[in-house]
């Protein structure tokens, strides 16, 4: 057998960051008290600008202090071109400033040695390397790493040419992942948008309790092997909302967990609704396609009028999201949850059967677009890990 070809590129060196770094520093914070240190003409950098900013490079910032309060703390004025990281809570969050700012104690800003190191690519590898780095964590309560630390961390320096081109092609990556984001962005405001548009303000509107059964499931005890062990009966959590047509299910419960729980089965066609939640997981809607058990966190819709699309209730519930988790959050029904009597008495717009299946057909065509572009985002975050990755092989 042939042997495989061997790569004739050298093998990338790992450097330590105080040798590849003109200084290394971090700032301090003026003292809260005194106003007038606060406010002024310097953008005043904490982690969360740098966790929320777009791409590699920081523009601006929430807040800011005066040259009095520069003065009166070890915050310093940073230059534009240095590579920020935080060194608590956020370990390995990274940006590139823009413009000259002043940074708490919790970040330190690295000026890279314009003959060996090409910003861009330090800050790409320091944000992949973020685990590694997060890892030399000091503390057991407020994560934190100190600057001794970080200044014997080691990253990839390959010849600053290489550098440059890994950094545009990256960056390029990233541009249009920013860009397809915007996109999806509009998609989803345009679906809203086009169902206020669609819907007719002389359609009946009516509670979804008059035309289906409004209930919810719960969850046999996980330390009973009899509801769970050799299950066929399909079963699903509230984390299978965010699929939007819920397809599959990933657990499975007995008959015995059928007969001895509150466990109805909720038919093909049903909408289900998350009742409970954290993040963004409370108010949300889906299409239920088979039959199937739910928890107690997941109301199901079973809609029992043949003047009601599935597919349509759906549609309008998903645009509903923000009001549906207001009422939850703001005492409208129980704390911090929908219940089913609420989602009973929600009233919903019903038209004529043919123009419930126009509005889905058009919300249906937006929602593809929607998808294509979630398909290119997970090509571009393939692309981009896969770039770095190769990368670090040739490091190690």
């Amino acid at each position: 057998m042939a042997a495989l070809p061997v790569s004739t590129r050298p093998p990338i060196r790992m450097e330590r960051l105080a040798d590849i770094a003109l200084a290394m520093r971090a700032g301090g914070t003026p003292r809260r008290a005194n106003a007038r240190y606060w406010n002024g003409d310097i953008p005043f950098v904490k982690i969360e600008d740098i966790t929320s900013c777009e791409g590699l490079h920081l523009s601006g910032t929430k807040g800011s202090i005066s040259q009095e309060g520069l003065d009166a703390s070890s915050a310093w004025l940073v230059p534009p071109g240095h590579v920020l990281v935080s060194m608590y809570a956020s370990i390995g969050a990274v940006a590139i400033n823009d413009l000259p700012v002043a940074t708490n104690q919790a970040i330190m800003a690295i000026a890279p040695d314009p003959a060996r190191v090409d910003p861009e690519f330090l800050a790409f590898s320091l944000r992949y390397l973020a685990p590694q780095l997060e890892a030399r964590n000091i503390q057991t309560t407020q994560r934190n790493i100190n600057a001794g630390i970080l200044r014997d961390f080691t990253v990839p320096l390959p010849p600053l040419e290489e550098q440059q081109r890994t950094a545009r092609i990256l960056s390029t990556i990233q541009a249009w992942q920013r860009q397809v984001e915007a996109e999806s962005s509009r998609v989803r405001n345009l679906h809203t948008a086009a169902l206020a548009e669609l819907i007719d303000p002389r359609w009946p509107v009516v509670p979804m309790g008059e035309f289906a059964k409004i209930g919810n499931g719960s969850t046999p005890k996980r330390d009973d092997p009899r509801y769970w062990s050799g299950g066929t009966i399909p079963w699903l959590t509230s984390a299978k909302i965010h699929e939007g047509i819920i397809a599959g299910a990933n657990q499975f419960v007995t008959d015995v967990a059928l007969r001895e729980c509150h466990l109805p089965r909720v038919p093909a066609d049903s909408v289900l609704v998350a009742i409970t939640g954290q993040g963004k997981t409370l108010g949300n809607a889906a299409l239920l396609t088979f039959e199937s058990c739910v928890s107690q966190h997941l109301a199901y819709i079973r809609i029992a009028s043949p003047r009601v699309s599935a597919a349509f209730l759906w549609r309008v519930l998903s645009t509903k999201y923000e009001e549906l988790r207001s009422v939850a959050m703001g005492g409208g029904s129980t704390k911090g949850a929908l219940t089913c009597g609420f989602l009973s008495s929600y009233k919903v717009p019903v038209p004529p059967l043919g123009a419930q299946e126009r509005v889905t057909m058009v919300l249906d065509a937006i929602d593809g677009s929607r998808r294509q572009r979630e398909r290119q985002l997970a090509v571009g975050k393939a692309l981009f890990q896969s770039a770095l990755s190769h990368l670090m092989e040739r490091s190690g």
